[in-house]
């Protein structure tokens, strides 16, 4: 039960960060606010529920085989129930503010090229978190590696797609009125794309090795 709850709640505080940042007057440095608090809450669940907060991670972890079929769902859920619950609190909190939620403008740059972006860095995020697994690194080594991670490709890809790399996170910007809920599939896809990638590239790279050693 404590592996379901670290993920709820890192991923609650992960999608608060991230549209609270996003949306308040400094949003220019929210990939900074949001790789940091990845870093700080990836170190107190490392060793808990190995710290996805991201479904991407989750299903790149189950299709390596590195993580047990019966707690996917589970996993999942807790995610799920962490955005909007993230969501939900941040519009009252907006709101309670008397700060209006952001006005939602078309974006110009949806369709391909932010499925792409959002493919690119689901991909860095999985794998970030695969490596460091199948190394069993410790979790303060994994906390920077992933956090830094998301942070240097939230910033190259913020004005491309919204950097958000997470099925989570942008159904929390949805119910928070931050994103257009037709472009959910383009956050849904790109990012599962990612995790079959990073789960191919990971076996692929076995292969490689088992192969050199037979030689």
């Amino acid at each position: 039960m404590n592996k379901y709850l670290t993920e709820f709640i890192g991923t609650f505080f992960l999608s608060l960060t991230a549209i609270l940042a996003t949306s308040g007057n400094y949003s220019a440095l929210a990939p900074l606010a949001i790789g940091a608090v990845l870093i700080g809450l990836t170190g107190i669940g490392w060793d808990i529920s190995g710290a996805h907060y991201n479904p991407v991670v989750s299903l790149a972890l189950l299709i390596r085989g590195k993580m047990e079929r019966g707690n996917i769902l589970y996993y999942l859920a807790a995610q799920g129930l962490g955005a909007v619950f993230a969501g939900s609190i941040a519009v009252f909190l907006m709101q309670s503010s008397l700060e209006s939620i952001p006005e939602i403008e078309p974006r110009q740059n949806a369709g391909l090229p932010a499925t792409i972006a959002e493919f690119l860095g689901a991909l860095a995020w999985s794998t970030a978190v695969l490596s460091a697994v199948l190394k069993n690194e410790n979790a303060t080594r994994s906390s920077l590696l992933i956090g830094m991670i998301v942070l240097g490709l939230g910033v190259a890809f913020r004005d491309i797609s919204g950097a958000l790399f997470n099925p989570a996170i942008a159904i929390a910007y949805m119910i928070a009125g931050m994103a257009f809920w037709s472009d959910l599939v383009l956050y849904v896809v790109g990012p599962l794309l990612g995790a079959g990638a990073t789960a191919s590239v990971f076996y692929l790279a076995d292969r490689v090795q088992q192969d050199e050693f037979k030689i």
